[in-house]
């Protein structure tokens, strides 16, 4: 048996809902083409019926999450759509400066608000997505299932620095 990745749980709630509309849609073409059909394909139409008024009921996120925690995956992050707050992105940056430099540049002449990158793309905090075609985004993209179980495989048995003999710094290297 092979365990859902978090993508495949990520995709359960759109094709459950698929999958039942499928249902209904065949039903429906049944019924038309033979119009004395069993009576558990109208149980079925009614049951799918069911199923979709309450997966919207409960929606994408709730649902989604449920599923993730059942297989042991954080909750997905959803994006507020609140507008981001000029002010506050004034005092990050102005605290980046501190901290950082002001030697280091930014694209934008107004500085982009970033939270979570998925794929190619950023997300800032007022819900914008923008695509991200800079280093190694366009040919590994952000958040990788394959990248991230890597990391998390290799930082669960060793994270350490070219201070000790460690065969992986040497095989990349």
């Amino acid at each position: 048996m092979i365990p859902l990745e978090e993508e495949e749980i990520d995709l359960l709630y759109d094709l459950l809902l698929v999958r039942q509309v499928v249902t209904i849609t065949i039903v429906a073409w049944r019924r038309v083409m033979c119009p004395d059909q069993p009576e558990y394909l109208q149980e079925a139409e009614g049951f799918a019926g069911e199923i979709i008024a309450n997966l919207m009921a409960f929606g994408r996120n709730q649902v989604t999450n449920k599923l993730r925690d059942a297989c042991r995956f954080p909750p997905k992050c959803t994006i507020d759509k609140q507008n981001e707050d000029p002010e506050e992105t004034d005092k990050l940056l102005q605290r980046r400066h501190d901290v950082l430099g002001k030697e280091l540049s930014l694209f934008y002449s107004r500085p982009v608000l970033v939270e979570r990158g998925l794929g190619p793309w950023l997300y800032g905090t007022d819900g914008r997505a923008f695509l991200d075609c800079y280093n190694n985004v366009p040919v590994v993209g952000h958040c990788h299932p394959h990248v991230v179980k890597a990391i998390s495989r290799q930082i669960s048995a060793l994270n350490t620095n070219t201070r000790y003999i460690c065969r992986n710094i040497l095989d990349y290297a």
